[in-house]
């Protein structure tokens, strides 16, 4: 179901990140203070909470990197994530 909640999720947001999912990013305190009143505030899926909430054009700068094998799979998609997300494209 991950696969499948990422790929809705890069239909609707505004621009293309290669894992909308990820907890791993920086993001400039500037950006951040003006996105944080208007996040969901559930704090899951933080990365995808921001891009779908900036009052403001995003510029986006994506540096591959890799991180070592889960030691458990875990779904990152959930029926609360599903829900935030239609709530912010509404």
């Amino acid at each position: 179901m991950s696969d499948a909640g990422m790929r809705v999720a890069r239909r609707f947001m505004p621009v293309d990140v290669s894992d909308p999912m990820s907890g791993f990013f920086a993001i400039r305190r500037a950006l951040f203070t003006a996105t944080a009143p208007r996040l969901s505030g559930t704090g899951f899926k933080i990365l995808l909470d921001i891009i779908m909430s900036v009052p403001m054009p995003l510029r986006v700068a994506q540096i591959p990197f890799i991180f070592r094998s889960r030691a458990a799979i875990a779904a990152v998609w959930n029926y609360a994530v599903s829900s935030t997300l239609i709530w912010k494209i509404r």
